[in-house]
């Protein structure tokens, strides 16, 4: 099987010219019958969807988003786009439509920066920049950044500073996590976006979808929720 690596626009053309027609281009269903019952096989129906896709540049200064899918009547990419530039975007994380990208290059200034876009996955794409805002987070291309989402809030953090949590309605900034100035180890959150799990060194925080504290204590490893991909500390 043959790969392809996508790191700009220009390799659109090379999806587009893959687009085909349903139609056209998808094979007759067979059906078939018994003698005896004459009952007939029908397959499913093919539920239309498109979808968004991103490649990471590999100095990490830009991102490239693509769009790509079927509607009811044509299958194939249907745009595509850069974001940035970063200084050293060392974080991506969505939900709901929209995206937060982490930029932690001190040519920002001393704080880190996060950026905000709002996903357009339609046969006419896009992916607006909406806003963005500094955190009281120093700048740091070496740091290894953690982020989860929740319904309401934005949870990041790097392993040389602490957790915080951002509104995802208003961009207000608060301190997360039981354990203080700690830095980060991980984070992740439940599939559902109901819940995240903050990890700080030897210590373990639990939250509710509204920044509530459920849970704290002490931890030998790291705690983690299983249902919202791989975990890799």
């Amino acid at each position: 099987m043959k790969r392809y690596m996508c790191l700009s626009v220009l390799c659109l053309a090379m999806l587009f010219a893959f687009s085909f027609s349903p139609e056209a281009g998808a094979a007759t269903a067979a059906t078939t019958t018994t003698a005896a019952a004459k009952n007939v096989i029908v397959p499913p129906a093919q539920v239309p969807a498109l979808y968004m896709f991103m490649s990471m540049h590999p100095d990490q200064k830009a991102i490239t988003w693509f769009v790509c899918g079927s509607t009811s009547t044509s299958s194939g990419c249907y745009g595509a786009g850069d974001i940035g530039p970063f200084g050293h975007a060392c974080g991506v994380i969505a939900n709901n439509g929209t995206v937060y990208v982490m930029d932690t290059d001190p040519a920002n200034g001393p704080d880190v920066v996060i950026s905000v876009y709002q996903k357009n996955v339609s046969t006419q794409p896009g992916l607006p920049k909406v806003t963005s805002f500094a955190l009281p987070i120093k700048n740091d291309p070496t740091a290894r950044c953690s982020m989860a989402v929740t319904t309401n809030y934005l949870y990041v953090g790097t392993n040389k500073s602490p957790p915080f949590a951002i509104n995802r309605a208003t961009y207000a900034a608060s301190g997360a996590g039981a354990f203080g100035r700690e830095p980060v180890t991980s984070m992740t959150a439940t599939y559902s976006h109901e819940y995240v799990v903050i990890n700080q060194g030897n210590g373990f925080s639990i939250y509710d979808k509204d920044n509530r504290l459920q849970m704290d204590g002490g931890q030998v490893g790291q705690s983690f929720f299983n249902d919202n991909g791989i975990f890799a500390p």
